[in-house]
């Protein structure tokens, strides 16, 4: 008969809940669930005010780049820190770096599987960075006899750490999207000496409006202001604060709870704890005598950070409400408005030929048309379909080439292209011949 018998397994316990603290009470025995406890009381506070009252983003540093290198294009991430979308407190150092070329020969089933046919195009790919805590300092720990080394030892201590990867899919950032959503909706209410054209709730109903599609599961990317505010829609100067204090209060009581999500609310931490620090556009060759993918060498690889999530400080925040309106404008912003029935610049920017933004004013976006790809569909903040606008666009081009042309489509040639005519304004650039461009196109565009 056998003298041993089965080890019984030990229970997990279930984690702590933030939401409780420990009650000491004279005479209490208190064990190591009290104090794993109390630290998720107070560490769970922390997050919570980080996330809730600062929101989420990189605070210093982690400035993306690529650069050349003897084993090729590298990507390299600069030391900084940042929060997470759950509010954790993330330290990057030393600078890290990954070298496209080894990554891609290590998912290469996975980028054939995304890339456009033929392969030899691009593939975009995401900076993501986590947060993680790393077991540390082991130490003896009494138990039962007849254990492995392994588990005679025990950390004895979590130490904060993070994790950085190249990923297919951007993290989710809803509340970013939304943020900015909300904020240009409101900017593109006129602001007039006249008086206001609709009291307070009728504005309020107009918000609630334009916030209702939320109501079905959200596009991708996710709209979450729909369409422009009314034409006919302006508010007097005067009246500007409170209008703009009943806008703030529905976006904290009502549209902030509805665009968490209905599996979170308030209060609760995201499932998604990484943060997007960049995403990069990287041409691609595939070597025929190898095998092999390879960054294409005579494309160049390019860093997007238009949608990257910052934080800045409060102090920043106060010189600038304080001195900063009374200097110069902020680089990228529009400018004022001149005389009535003058244009103004609203938008510029140099795309390549797939479309992937190389440099944006206020936000000008280029998406390739997916019948067509001569068509590309421009887009920025503030855009109305209803305004009056003057696009220039020219093709860089170089000697040798056949001529190039850019040209604005009118809106009956939309349906065509399956476009709707509130996505933007519709571009055609190609050669003479009618062939798609294989270089790259600026515009600039204006508004009446």
């Amino acid at each position: 008969m056998s003298s041993f018998a089965p080890q019984v397994a030990t229970l997990r316990e279930p984690p702590p809940d933030p939401s409780k603290h420990v009650n000491y009470t004279l005479g209490m025995v208190l064990g190591v669930d009290d104090f794993t406890q109390e630290f998720a009381y107070l560490a769970g506070r922390d997050q919570w005010l980080a996330r809730e009252l600062l929101g989420y983003g990189t605070v210093c540093g982690l400035r993306v780049t690529i650069d050349s290198t003897s084993q090729g294009p590298r990507v390299a991430v600069g030391p900084g820190t940042a929060i997470s979308p759950q509010g954790q407190l993330i330290r990057v150092t030393p600078a890290q770096c990954a070298f496209l070329n080894d990554w891609l020969a290590a998912n290469k089933q996975a980028v054939l599987d995304r890339m456009d046919s033929p392969v030899g195009n691009a593939v975009t790919l995401y900076v993501v960075l986590c947060y993680r805590d790393c077991p540390t300092n082991p130490v003896p720990i009494p138990g039962e006899p007849c254990r492995s080394e392994d588990e005679m030892m025990a950390p004895s201590r979590l130490k904060d750490d993070f994790t950085l990867e190249l990923r297919f899919t951007p993290p989710d950032q809803r509340e970013e999207d939304a943020v900015r959503d909300f904020v240009a909706w409101l900017s593109q209410i006129n602001i007039t000496h006249a008086p206001s054209s609709v009291t307070l709730d009728e504005f309020i109903a107009i918000v609630r409006q334009a916030a209702a599609p939320l109501s079905s599961p959200p596009s991708s990317p996710p709209d979450f202001m729909y369409g422009s505010p009314p034409a006919a829609l302006h508010i007097n100067t005067a009246d500007v604060c409170a209008y703009v204090r009943v806008a703030l209060r529905l976006w904290v009581t009502e549209l902030r709870p509805l665009w968490l999500g209905k599996e979170q609310s308030c209060g609760t931490p995201p499932d998604e704890a990484c943060l997007l620090l960049a995403e990069l556009y990287v041409p691609i060759v595939h070597v025929a005598l190898t095998g092999a993918l390879q960054v294409d060498d005579t494309r160049r690889a390019v860093v997007h950070e238009e949608h990257r999530p910052y934080l800045m400080s409060l102090r920043l925040l106060q010189e600038w409400l304080m001195c900063g309106h009374k200097s110069v404008g902020i680089q990228g912003s529009p400018g004022p408005q001149g005389p009535p029935g003058a244009p103004f610049i609203v938008a510029a920017g140099r795309f390549d030929a797939q479309g992937h933004t190389i440099f944006a004013f206020n936000n000008l976006s280029a998406t390739q048309n997916v019948l067509n790809p001569r068509f590309y569909v421009l887009h920025f903040d503030g855009f109305r379909p209803s305004g009056r606008y003057m696009v220039k666009g020219t093709v860089l081009t170089r000697i040798g080439l056949s001529p190039q042309v850019f040209e604005v489509i009118l809106e009956d040639n939309l349906p065509q292209l399956g476009v709707q005519q509130d996505a933007g304004i519709v571009v055609q650039v190609r050669d003479i011949g009618g062939n798609s461009i294989t270089g790259e196109f600026m515009v600039e565009i204006s508004e009446f």
